[in-house]
């Protein structure tokens, strides 16, 4: 299909003037807008129009008693705050909120609202997967995921961050606000759902801080028992598909499920990570033997696109705890002490550390192609 066609009617001139600019210049392949600040123009627009309106997104105030027969496919009201949940309502958008949530809540709408399908346009990117993952708990799998993520932004790259761990610290690190999560996301891929490029859009949020994209937790840690292999698949699929990112950077959880195992399979890099503790690297040395066993004689093949992260390094205890018979390149994090923590882990500007450098040089070789 092409271009949707959207009216927007407001009395407001200057939100009219701001929304249609915003539109035409970010979403011009999306829609195909008319805008009108009073009702007899609107009125007679609709009357004399041969075209069907697919989207009328307008004012409460100017939609009671106006006539538009059945040249409307959907009609959304565009309130001042946040919409009327009461039953037979139309259905409504908050006017005052980021444009491109705007965009994608009422394509959205529409969309669930009929049977046509949307074709989003193709970014142009072709995005690499890289898998986070560490066989132990407390090794920094979180924080690593977090500053490859932001480093690869801070170069120009587009990165989504995709945090499938049971509990989930997202909060602590990125700021966004979004009605729709993971949940939503988990149940539109369990319908299938033909829009699903459309679900990730509207369900998506962005740092205003660093510029990340990425889903908040769901609603339940119990929610991930429940999501297949194949489904987590094709969300990466989609993210992907989407043509939108350089990179998605997946925070893996620490169990080594089927689910775990798929992703490590698609990934094109998978970045082990483990701290520089006696206990650690001897759980790093079972699960680095068992590479084969784990995926049915092609542990090879996983190895080859792997590099080790030996996080929290200390060169006082370096020598005690070497890790021996490691084929795969490795990358030693130093350790971080004191209030700088949160700091150096989101790359904080006008901060160079140790830590900063040896991030970079990690992300340098997950994100070159």
């Amino acid at each position: 299909m092409g271009c949707i066609s959207l009216v927007i009617a407001d009395t407001d001139e200057s939100y009219i003037e701001a929304l249609s600019v915003y539109l035409m210049e970010e979403h011009s392949q999306r829609f195909e807008i008319s805008c009108f600040t009073g009702r007899e123009p609107l009125e007679k627009f609709i009357s004399e129009t041969a075209k069907r309106i697919q989207i009328l997104l307008i004012t409460p105030q100017l939609h009671k008693g106006i006539e538009y027969s059945h040249k409307v496919d959907t009609v959304i009201l565009l309130h001042p705050g946040n919409p009327p949940c009461e039953e037979g309502e139309l259905p409504g958008v908050c006017k005052y909120q980021n444009g491109g949530k705007l965009a994608a809540q009422i394509a959205n709408i529409h969309f669930e609202n009929t049977s046509e399908k949307f074709f989003m346009p193709d970014g142009g990117k072709q995005a690499r997967v890289i898998a986070v993952y560490s066989p132990s708990g407390g090794a920094g799998n979180t924080s690593v995921s977090i500053s490859l993520s932001i480093c690869g932004v801070q170069t120009g790259l587009s990165v989504f961050y995709l945090n499938l761990e049971e509990i989930s610290s997202i909060p602590s690190y990125f700021n966004s606000e979004n009605p729709q999560n993971l949940s939503n996301i988990f149940y539109y891929l369990r319908e299938k759902n033909k829009n699903m490029a459309l679900k990730i859009e509207g369900a998506r949020c962005i740092d205003v801080r660093y510029g990340v994209h990425y889903f908040l937790p769901p609603d339940s840690s119990m929610e991930f028992d429940e999501i297949s292999a194949e489904e987590l698949r094709e969300l990466v699929s989609q993210l992907k598909r989407t043509g939108k990112y350089d990179a998605v950077v997946i925070d893996m959880p620490h169990g080594l499920n089927p689910s775990c195992r798929e992703l490590m399979k698609l990934c094109d890099k998978l970045v082990f990570v483990t701290s520089h503790d006696n206990m650690s690297i001897a759980k790093f040395r079972t699960f680095n033997s068992q590479l084969d066993l784990l995926w049915d004689g092609s542990g090879s093949e996983i190895a080859k696109k792997s590099l080790l992260a030996v996080n929290k390094y200390n060169a006082l205890i370096a020598q005690g705890n070497a890790i021996q018979g490691n084929d795969m390149p490795a990358v030693t994090v130093p350790l971080i002490t004191g209030h700088n923590v949160m700091r150096a882990v989101m790359l904080t500007p006008g901060m160079d550390t140790q830590y900063m450098r040896t991030v970079r040089s990690l992300a340098e070789r997950c994100f070159r192609q």
